[in-house]
């Protein structure tokens, strides 16, 4: 288990102790029977195809394959991680909940109908939960028709149709751009054009979730500006794209990620998620 620690004692022999919170008691653990805990990963994924559909974003970072993600969750699941939701995430951060010492936070970005057509059945084969993230001025209003060379967003019904398995959470709403420059327009924003589409990507998400309390920014850029405004919006926590784990008393608003591209090796990942210092 991963326990939040309350204090740091010292005996009679001086030896180090923890005082933790197990349910409505306190405990009190060696250091010498402790492990530190190194952080928590949040894994990051976006666009997921077949490997013989994939022909237009094969060199492309942020698309992997069915089968690798099958396998990568697999990985996850034989080797007992439990899979996070932001709320829990959001308990981890500030120190206020005991959480399993394997586990995962598994985010999607963009809202893409690959996800729905191939990451949930995935998840829920094995029993696991995931958070996208939802560009909501791309929301389609009727399901699009299949085309693997486009990239093509959840309509309403496909959203619906994953609740069990996904927690929706804002991308923005009309923020997921980028300028002439290939930087990302939230940078050149007013805090108030921030502050106002986060709000209305909020409403957006009401129809699926009351409960809007998390954010990603677009591309993972940001500034103070937009720092700002995701706070008075009333976000809980936001992800970023810095690599890294997160640790209990990280800023909320600027949490890290990982990235498991489909080329790396299921031992690459098992260096990346286990509970090992990142270098």
């Amino acid at each position: 288990m991963r326990y939040p620690i309350l204090h740091k004692l010292k005996d009679r022999l001086n030896q180090t102790w923890y005082q933790v919170r197990i349910g409505d008691r306190l405990a009190y653990i060696s250091a010498l029977d402790a492990q530190p805990d190194n952080g928590l990963p949040v894994l990051t994924y976006h666009h997921i195809l077949r490997d013989e559909e994939n022909t237009r974003f094969r060199h492309t970072s942020t698309t992997t394959s069915v089968r690798a993600f099958n396998n990568q969750m697999a990985w996850l699941r034989d080797r007992g991680y439990a899979t996070l939701s932001m709320v829990q995430l959001e308990g981890y951060v500030k120190n206020k909940i005991n959480l399993p010492a394997r586990a995962v936070v598994i985010t999607f970005d963009d809202g893409l109908k690959s996800v729905s057509r191939y990451a949930y059945p995935v998840l829920k084969q094995y029993g696991m939960k995931a958070t996208a993230f939802i560009v909501t001025s791309r929301i389609k209003r009727h399901p699009q028709k299949w085309e693997p060379k486009s990239l093509q967003f959840m309509s309403v019904s496909e959203l619906n149709e994953i609740r069990d398995v996904f927690d929706f959470q804002s991308h923005t709403h009309f923020l997921h751009r980028v300028d002439g420059y290939r930087r990302p327009i939230l940078l050149s924003r007013s805090e108030h054009n921030i502050l106002f589409d986060f709000a209305r990507s909020r409403r957006a998400l009401a129809q699926f979730n009351p409960h809007v309390w998390y954010l990603s920014y677009p591309f993972g850029g940001f500034n103070d500006k937009a720092v700002k405004a995701a706070n008075d919006a009333g976000f809980h926590l936001a992800v970023t794209s810095m690599k890294g784990k997160v640790k209990p008393g990280d800023n909320p608003l600027l949490l890290k990620r990982l990235y498991i591209l489909r080329t790396d090796s299921l031992e690459t990942m098992s260096r990346l998620v286990s509970n090992q210092p990142q270098g």
